[in-house]
Protein backbone atom coordinates (compact mmCIF):
# COMPACT_ATOMS: atom_id res chain seq x y z
CA UNK A 1 0.00 0.00 0.00
CA UNK A 2 1.15 3.53 -0.70
CA UNK A 3 -0.04 6.17 0.98
CA UNK A 4 1.09 9.01 -1.00
CA UNK A 5 -0.39 7.17 -4.44
CA UNK A 6 -3.63 6.69 -2.07
CA UNK A 7 -3.46 10.77 -1.05
CA UNK A 8 -2.95 11.55 -4.57
CA UNK A 9 -6.55 9.90 -5.80
CA UNK A 10 -8.39 11.22 -2.40
CA UNK A 11 -7.06 14.30 -3.67
CA UNK A 12 -7.66 13.77 -7.34
CA UNK A 13 -11.14 16.06 -8.51
CA UNK A 14 -10.07 15.43 -12.25
CA UNK A 15 -7.66 13.92 -14.47
CA UNK A 16 -4.59 15.81 -15.82
CA UNK A 17 -6.30 17.05 -18.96
CA UNK A 18 -9.28 18.20 -17.06
CA UNK A 19 -11.57 15.52 -17.75
CA UNK A 20 -13.76 14.58 -15.22
CA UNK A 21 -13.89 11.35 -12.69
CA UNK A 22 -16.95 9.70 -11.68
CA UNK A 23 -17.46 7.28 -8.63
CA UNK A 24 -16.14 4.10 -10.75
CA UNK A 25 -12.97 6.16 -11.96
CA UNK A 26 -12.25 6.99 -8.19
CA UNK A 27 -12.89 3.61 -6.88
CA UNK A 28 -10.72 2.13 -9.08
CA UNK A 29 -7.77 4.13 -8.67
CA UNK A 30 -8.41 3.71 -4.92
CA UNK A 31 -7.40 0.31 -5.51
CA UNK A 32 -4.97 0.66 -7.77
CA UNK A 33 -3.14 2.61 -5.48
CA UNK A 34 -3.95 -0.12 -2.62
CA UNK A 35 -1.86 -2.29 -4.07
CA UNK A 36 0.99 0.31 -5.41
CA UNK A 37 4.12 0.65 -4.07
CA UNK A 38 6.06 3.78 -4.01
CA UNK A 39 10.30 2.54 -3.72
CA UNK A 40 9.46 0.23 -6.64
CA UNK A 41 6.52 1.37 -8.41
CA UNK A 42 5.13 -2.01 -8.86
CA UNK A 43 1.37 -1.82 -9.40
CA UNK A 44 0.32 -5.32 -10.86
CA UNK A 45 -3.62 -6.19 -9.09
CA UNK A 46 -5.65 -8.63 -11.71
CA UNK A 47 -8.63 -7.59 -13.03
CA UNK A 48 -10.40 -9.76 -11.08
CA UNK A 49 -9.25 -8.35 -7.97
CA UNK A 50 -9.47 -4.98 -9.33
CA UNK A 51 -13.07 -5.63 -9.99
CA UNK A 52 -13.87 -7.73 -6.35
CA UNK A 53 -12.26 -4.66 -4.44
CA UNK A 54 -13.97 -1.74 -6.46
CA UNK A 55 -17.72 -3.51 -7.01
CA UNK A 56 -17.61 -2.06 -10.72
CA UNK A 57 -18.89 -4.45 -13.89
CA UNK A 58 -16.29 -6.50 -15.93
CA UNK A 59 -17.39 -4.37 -19.02
CA UNK A 60 -17.61 -0.86 -16.91
CA UNK A 61 -13.92 -1.79 -15.53
CA UNK A 62 -12.24 -2.08 -19.54
CA UNK A 63 -14.06 1.17 -20.60
CA UNK A 64 -12.95 3.32 -17.36
CA UNK A 65 -9.27 2.03 -17.65
CA UNK A 66 -9.09 2.75 -20.53
CA UNK A 67 -10.53 6.26 -19.90
CA UNK A 68 -8.19 6.69 -17.19
CA UNK A 69 -5.39 5.95 -19.47
CA UNK A 70 -6.73 7.98 -22.45
CA UNK A 71 -7.00 11.20 -20.23
CA UNK A 72 -3.46 10.69 -18.26
CA UNK A 73 -4.20 9.37 -15.24
CA UNK A 74 -2.38 6.08 -15.39
CA UNK A 75 -0.68 4.16 -17.89
CA UNK A 76 -0.41 0.51 -18.63
CA UNK A 77 2.56 -1.82 -19.44
CA UNK A 78 1.02 -5.10 -21.07
CA UNK A 79 3.61 -8.27 -20.72
CA UNK A 80 5.63 -8.89 -24.08
CA UNK A 81 4.14 -12.88 -23.45
CA UNK A 82 0.48 -13.54 -21.79
CA UNK A 83 -0.13 -16.28 -19.49
CA UNK A 84 0.49 -17.58 -15.27
CA UNK A 85 2.82 -15.19 -13.25
CA UNK A 86 2.19 -12.48 -15.80
CA UNK A 87 0.55 -9.33 -15.03
CA UNK A 88 0.05 -5.52 -16.99
CA UNK A 89 1.41 -2.68 -14.58
CA UNK A 90 -0.44 0.28 -13.72
CA UNK A 91 1.91 3.54 -13.87
CA UNK A 92 1.17 6.61 -11.66
CA UNK A 93 2.00 9.09 -14.55
CA UNK A 94 2.14 11.78 -11.95
CA UNK A 95 3.56 10.60 -9.27
CA UNK A 96 6.22 7.90 -11.06
CA UNK A 97 6.49 8.81 -14.62
CA UNK A 98 6.08 12.84 -14.58
CA UNK A 99 8.50 13.18 -17.98
CA UNK A 100 5.56 10.73 -19.45
CA UNK A 101 2.79 12.46 -18.31
CA UNK A 102 4.34 16.08 -19.91
CA UNK A 103 4.63 14.23 -23.47
CA UNK A 104 0.57 12.46 -22.77
CA UNK A 105 -0.83 16.23 -22.24
CA UNK A 106 1.22 17.21 -24.93
CA UNK A 107 -0.14 14.49 -27.59
CA UNK A 108 -3.98 15.36 -26.08
CA UNK A 109 -3.23 18.85 -27.38
CA UNK A 110 -2.78 18.13 -30.68
CA UNK A 111 -4.81 15.95 -33.66
CA UNK A 112 -4.84 12.67 -34.78
CA UNK A 113 -1.77 13.87 -37.20
CA UNK A 114 0.09 15.48 -34.63
CA UNK A 115 -1.16 19.19 -36.07
CA UNK A 116 -3.34 21.62 -33.28
CA UNK A 117 -6.78 20.63 -33.17
CA UNK A 118 -7.37 24.71 -33.72
CA UNK A 119 -4.55 26.92 -35.50
CA UNK A 120 -5.58 29.87 -33.74
CA UNK A 121 -8.51 31.02 -30.48
CA UNK A 122 -10.11 32.39 -33.13
CA UNK A 123 -10.76 29.22 -35.03
CA UNK A 124 -11.38 27.84 -32.26
CA UNK A 125 -14.69 29.64 -31.89
CA UNK A 126 -15.64 29.84 -35.31
CA UNK A 127 -15.39 26.27 -35.93
CA UNK A 128 -15.35 24.78 -40.03
CA UNK A 129 -15.44 27.03 -42.48
CA UNK A 130 -17.88 25.17 -44.67
CA UNK A 131 -20.33 22.95 -41.97
CA UNK A 132 -22.17 20.51 -43.66
CA UNK A 133 -25.66 21.58 -44.63
CA UNK A 134 -28.44 19.41 -43.50
CA UNK A 135 -31.25 18.64 -46.52
CA UNK A 136 -34.66 17.83 -45.53
CA UNK A 137 -33.25 14.01 -45.46
CA UNK A 138 -31.36 14.20 -42.76
CA UNK A 139 -27.36 14.20 -42.60
CA UNK A 140 -26.95 11.30 -45.13
CA UNK A 141 -27.17 12.08 -49.19
CA UNK A 142 -31.08 11.49 -51.08
CA UNK A 143 -29.14 8.22 -52.22
CA UNK A 144 -28.16 6.51 -49.47
CA UNK A 145 -31.40 7.06 -47.56
CA UNK A 146 -33.45 5.63 -50.64
CA UNK A 147 -35.49 2.26 -50.03
CA UNK A 148 -34.11 -0.45 -51.65
CA UNK A 149 -36.59 -2.03 -54.12
CA UNK A 150 -36.23 -5.54 -52.36
CA UNK A 151 -37.49 -4.02 -48.69
CA UNK A 152 -40.65 -2.32 -50.17
CA UNK A 153 -43.78 -3.97 -49.63
CA UNK A 154 -46.95 -4.72 -51.46
CA UNK A 155 -50.17 -3.50 -50.58
CA UNK A 156 -52.19 -6.47 -52.28
CA UNK A 157 -54.45 -9.30 -51.53
CA UNK A 158 -53.46 -12.00 -50.52
CA UNK A 159 -54.07 -14.62 -53.65
CA UNK A 160 -55.65 -17.58 -53.65
CA UNK A 161 -53.90 -21.15 -54.67
CA UNK A 162 -56.09 -20.75 -57.78
CA UNK A 163 -54.86 -17.56 -58.50
CA UNK A 164 -50.80 -18.71 -57.76
CA UNK A 165 -51.68 -21.43 -59.98
CA UNK A 166 -52.83 -19.84 -62.92
CA UNK A 167 -49.91 -17.64 -62.51
CA UNK A 168 -47.58 -20.85 -62.60
CA UNK A 169 -48.73 -21.96 -65.54
CA UNK A 170 -48.13 -18.61 -67.54
CA UNK A 171 -44.54 -18.64 -66.30
CA UNK A 172 -44.00 -21.77 -67.30
CA UNK A 173 -44.92 -21.38 -71.11
CA UNK A 174 -42.53 -17.65 -70.57
CA UNK A 175 -40.43 -20.13 -69.45
CA UNK A 176 -40.34 -22.40 -72.52
CA UNK A 177 -40.09 -19.42 -75.21
CA UNK A 178 -36.80 -18.62 -73.57
CA UNK A 179 -35.13 -21.80 -72.71
CA UNK A 180 -33.61 -24.52 -74.85
CA UNK A 181 -36.15 -27.17 -75.59
CA UNK A 182 -33.58 -29.94 -73.70
CA UNK A 183 -33.42 -27.42 -70.50
CA UNK A 184 -37.33 -27.15 -70.69
CA UNK A 185 -37.31 -31.01 -70.76
CA UNK A 186 -35.45 -31.46 -68.38
CA UNK A 187 -36.87 -29.21 -65.33
CA UNK A 188 -39.02 -26.88 -66.13
CA UNK A 189 -42.00 -29.81 -67.18
CA UNK A 190 -41.38 -31.81 -64.18
CA UNK A 191 -41.42 -28.85 -61.88
CA UNK A 192 -45.00 -28.22 -60.50
CA UNK A 193 -46.18 -25.85 -57.57
CA UNK A 194 -46.60 -27.65 -54.49
CA UNK A 195 -47.92 -24.64 -52.31
CA UNK A 196 -48.13 -21.32 -51.81
CA UNK A 197 -46.41 -20.01 -47.91
CA UNK A 198 -47.85 -16.61 -46.77
CA UNK A 199 -49.94 -15.77 -49.91
CA UNK A 200 -47.34 -14.40 -52.35
CA UNK A 201 -44.17 -17.59 -52.38
CA UNK A 202 -44.30 -20.21 -54.15
CA UNK A 203 -42.82 -23.63 -53.39
CA UNK A 204 -41.91 -24.98 -56.86
CA UNK A 205 -41.09 -28.88 -56.24
CA UNK A 206 -38.55 -30.80 -58.28
CA UNK A 207 -37.37 -34.25 -58.85
CA UNK A 208 -34.92 -35.52 -56.40
CA UNK A 209 -31.84 -35.77 -59.32
CA UNK A 210 -28.47 -33.38 -59.22
CA UNK A 211 -29.03 -32.63 -62.51
CA UNK A 212 -31.96 -31.40 -62.78
CA UNK A 213 -31.67 -29.68 -58.87
CA UNK A 214 -28.51 -27.31 -60.32
CA UNK A 215 -30.22 -26.65 -64.10
CA UNK A 216 -32.93 -25.13 -62.19
CA UNK A 217 -30.97 -23.22 -59.64
CA UNK A 218 -29.31 -21.74 -62.48
CA UNK A 219 -32.16 -20.13 -63.89
CA UNK A 220 -33.64 -19.30 -60.22
CA UNK A 221 -33.38 -15.40 -61.04
CA UNK A 222 -34.91 -15.78 -64.09
CA UNK A 223 -37.87 -17.55 -62.64
CA UNK A 224 -37.95 -14.33 -59.43
CA UNK A 225 -37.99 -12.08 -62.05
CA UNK A 226 -41.04 -13.39 -64.02
CA UNK A 227 -42.72 -13.98 -61.40
CA UNK A 228 -42.33 -10.74 -59.95
CA UNK A 229 -44.24 -9.52 -62.11
CA UNK A 230 -46.90 -10.97 -60.68
CA UNK A 231 -46.43 -10.03 -57.34
CA UNK A 232 -44.54 -13.71 -56.42
CA UNK A 233 -41.57 -14.94 -55.39
CA UNK A 234 -40.40 -18.58 -55.07
CA UNK A 235 -37.77 -21.14 -53.94
CA UNK A 236 -37.74 -24.82 -54.78
CA UNK A 237 -38.25 -27.71 -53.27
CA UNK A 238 -37.90 -31.54 -53.94
CA UNK A 239 -40.02 -33.99 -54.29
CA UNK A 240 -41.72 -35.90 -51.81
CA UNK A 241 -39.43 -38.84 -50.41
CA UNK A 242 -40.48 -42.51 -48.78
CA UNK A 243 -40.31 -40.14 -45.33
CA UNK A 244 -43.36 -37.96 -46.61
CA UNK A 245 -45.67 -41.24 -48.29
CA UNK A 246 -45.05 -42.69 -45.10
CA UNK A 247 -45.72 -39.92 -42.62
CA UNK A 248 -48.84 -39.07 -45.24
CA UNK A 249 -50.03 -43.06 -44.32
CA UNK A 250 -50.21 -42.69 -41.15
CA UNK A 251 -51.26 -38.91 -40.16
CA UNK A 252 -53.26 -38.48 -42.78
CA UNK A 253 -54.22 -41.61 -44.60
CA UNK A 254 -53.47 -40.49 -48.16
CA UNK A 255 -50.90 -41.51 -50.65
CA UNK A 256 -48.41 -38.75 -51.27
CA UNK A 257 -47.27 -38.62 -55.30
CA UNK A 258 -44.17 -39.23 -55.14
CA UNK A 259 -41.02 -38.53 -58.69
CA UNK A 260 -41.97 -41.22 -61.03
CA UNK A 261 -45.05 -42.10 -58.67
CA UNK A 262 -47.68 -41.44 -61.02
CA UNK A 263 -51.32 -39.83 -59.81
CA UNK A 264 -52.14 -40.00 -56.21
CA UNK A 265 -54.04 -42.06 -54.98
CA UNK A 266 -56.65 -42.71 -52.13
CA UNK A 267 -55.04 -44.78 -49.67
CA UNK A 268 -56.72 -48.07 -48.79
CA UNK A 269 -56.81 -49.60 -44.91
CA UNK A 270 -56.82 -53.15 -45.15
CA UNK A 271 -59.63 -54.93 -43.27
CA UNK A 272 -58.50 -56.46 -40.11
CA UNK A 273 -59.74 -60.81 -39.64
Amino acid sequence: MSAEATGYVTALLECPDGADLDCAHKAILWCLADHHNRSTKVCEPGLPRIQRESRVTPSSLKRCLTYLEYHGVIERVKPPNQGRGEFTRYLFLALDYPDRLAQKLEQLQKGPTDGPLFKTTEGAQKGPKHPPERGPEGAQGRLRNKEEPITKILTIEPSTARAALKVWFLVKLELEKHLPAEEVKLWVKPARLQRVAAGQHMLIALPPANRIIQAAYARLQMLRELLAVHHYSASFVKYADEYDRQLGRERFGIEVQTYGNGKPATATRANSG
